[in-house]
């Protein structure tokens, strides 16, 4: 058996439900025909696979076999003697079954209904389902009279769905995810008709508190807008997707990234909803939103820089005194800001950097406007993913340096007059 995916289990689910649908509808139909028992024929078999016999109550030998029975067996007519013969040609785990049945029917003077499998002239298996009367005379039952339809498609179709069922039920249980599968026509708000068991775990509720409540107890935001936009979308054959936040039987929350789309259970159409915990990535995703406001607002300037010495990153501080817009400064690179940088002298810097892992210097940069502004470095090597960055924290120390050359200048000037 090979590995199916969800929705491919759902798709599978959802044809094998159809064209069940179909062949009972068109078993149904081969029921409504009636036999003449009386002339043997049997209007419309050739096209609905289907035969008339006749049997001797006492006997238990045939007195009339129709000739589809060859055909839908591949036997000759004259050699369906009795129901020995028919025994012997049936499948030996239905054997004993189909011969207590036939007994029990004529010991009661009782029609009955069955299904069993034939096993054809070739080799290959049929399917059958026996309709049979009882035609009784003055001393009790005197004929039995069958309406035999060929059912294997709808059987082969059954099994193939009790697999898909069975597959799709592993998937259900065993997944980590929690899926919840919902019937939008109970009320405004979706109401939950079954659940995983990760699920029911996850919420802290049991099968009993879960199973018949609306939605609406998990999900905190959820509003009776969104679930009509939601619905339509999902009953016209779309993926859903979106985020959510759900509630705990305890009060805590969680949030969840949620898949809903449509599925056909019993002939009955409702949501299948998958959801996975994103908490944590939530979670993660703020402490970078905060990281990176941080960043972007910090007082000094931050530059993120490649191996080739391209500016990946610049925030907020670094485009103000450098006189670019970030995007033209993400286009840049060291030496176009800074005079005194070339390829061979970048090459040299990151080398060091390699070793050392972190460098403070000094240097000057130069504005878009041509004027340069002498700067302290403090250049940190970090690896992200499996890429190697120069962080750069870079400050502005051009007033700095004025005041400590005015103050050496001042001192010369005293030293000078001693």
């Amino acid at each position: 058996m090979t590995d199916k995916s969800r929705d491919e289990l759902i798709e599978e689910n959802n044809r094998l439900q159809d064209e069940l649908a179909r062949l009972r509808e068109q078993i149904d139909v081969d029921n409504s025909i009636k036999p003449d028992y009386e002339t043997g024929s049997c209007p419309r078999a050739n096209a609905t696979n289907s035969a008339v016999w006749k049997m001797d109550c006492t006997t238990l030998r045939f007195t009339f076999i129709s000739p589809q029975f060859e055909q839908l067996f591949g036997y000759p007519t004259d050699s369906w003697q009795s129901l020995d013969t028919c025994n012997e040609r049936i499948h030996s785990d239905d054997r004993q079954a189909v011969l207590t049945t036939f007994k029990r029917g004529i010991a009661e003077a009782s029609g009955f209904s069955l299904a069993y499998r034939v096993i054809c002239a070739d080799g290959s298996t049929r399917w059958v389902r026996d309709v049979v009367s009882i035609q009784s005379g003055e001393h009790g039952p005197k004929e039995l009279l069958g309406f035999m339809i060929d059912i294997t498609d709808s059987r082969q179709v059954e099994i193939s769905f009790r697999e898909s069922e069975e597959r799709y039920k592993i998937l259900f249980e065993q997944t980590a995810d929690y899926v919840l599968i919902l019937d939008p026509t109970q009320g405004d708000i979706p109401v939950i008709t079954d659940a995983n068991e990760a699920a029911f775990r996850k919420h802290g509720y049991s099968r009993d508190e879960m199973i018949g409540q609306p939605v609406s107890m998990l999900d905190v935001q959820l509003t009776k807008e969104e679930v009509e936009k939601r619905t339509r979308l999902v009953q016209s054959g779309k993926l859903v997707h979106f985020e959510a936040e759900h509630r705990c039987k305890d009060g805590t929350t969680f949030y969840v990234d949620v898949a809903i789309q449509k599925v056909v259970i019993g002939g009955k159409a409702l949501l299948y909803a998958v959801e996975r915990d994103i908490t944590e990535y939530k979670q993660t995703e703020e402490k970078l939103r905060f990281t990176q406001f941080a960043s972007d607002h910090a007082p000094d300037c931050i530059l993120w820089i490649d191996e080739q010495a391209h500016i990946c990153y610049a925030n907020n501080a670094a485009c103000r005194e450098h006189g670019y817009s970030r995007e033209t400064l993400l286009t840049m690179s060291i030496p176009d800001i800074n005079p005194a940088s070339n390829d061979v002298l970048w090459a040299a810097h990151w080398q060091k950097l390699q070793k050392e892992g972190t460098l403070s210097l000094e240097t000057s940069h130069q504005r878009e406007n041509g004027s340069l502004f002498q700067i302290e470095v403090s250049a940190n090597l970090v690896r992200f993913g499996n890429r190697e960055y120069n962080v750069s924290f870079i400050r502005n120390i051009t007033t700095r340096k004025q005041v400590e050359a005015e103050k050496q200048s001042h001192i010369r000037t005293l030293e000078s007059l001693q």
